[in-house]
C-alpha cells in the first residue's frame, strides 16, 4: 500500500483512494471525508 499527502494551500481539497476492493480503511476514509464535508458546510 502507497500513502500520499501533499499539502497545497492553493488547491481544492480531494480525496482519490485506489484500491482493489472496499475495506474497513475504504470505509473508515469515506466516513471521515463525509464528517468533515458535514462540518466544513456549517462554517460561515
Amino acid at each position: 500500500m502507497k500513502y500520499k499527502l501533499i499539502i497545497d494551500k492553493n488547491a481544492d481539497e480531494e480525496i482519490i483512494a485506489i484500491v482493489h476492493a472496499p475495506s474497513s480503511l475504504t470505509q473508515r476514509i469515506e466516513e471521515l471525508a463525509v464528517v468533515f464535508l458535514q462540518n466544513f458546510k456549517k462554517q460561515p
